[in-house]
């Protein structure tokens, strides 16, 4: 959309869909901090509700918006996905064995 409508150049498409990389690395290092201290459910359904308000944003995308929308709903859902994933993971192998 940014590119073929928008008619973004490549490089200004990258850094504005960069900032939902970060967020999704600052939510697991802070996500790897409070698993243990805060209920695993909590931290999931925290992560889908930021990704359920950052899809809703995108909703509104236009013609006439700026690069203003894009910068927080993509750093909205990555914050999101990266708390959802990293707790959905670590619930997922905490009960795995070490091997004989």
């Amino acid at each position: 959309m940014l590119q073929v409508v928008l008619n973004y150049p490549v490089m200004t498409t990258g850094f504005v869909t960069s900032p939902r990389g970060f967020g999704t690395m600052l939510a697991m290092f802070i996500v790897g901090r409070l698993i243990g201290k805060i209920d695993i459910r909590l931290i999931i359904f925290f992560g889908l509700s930021l990704t359920v308000v950052s899809l809703w944003q995108m909703t509104g995308f236009s013609l006439q918006m700026d690069k203003g929308p894009v910068i927080l709903s993509g750093l909205l859902q990555g914050f999101g996905l990266g708390c959802t994933f990293v707790a959905a993971q670590h619930n997922g192998i905490v009960d795995i064995g070490h091997g004989t």
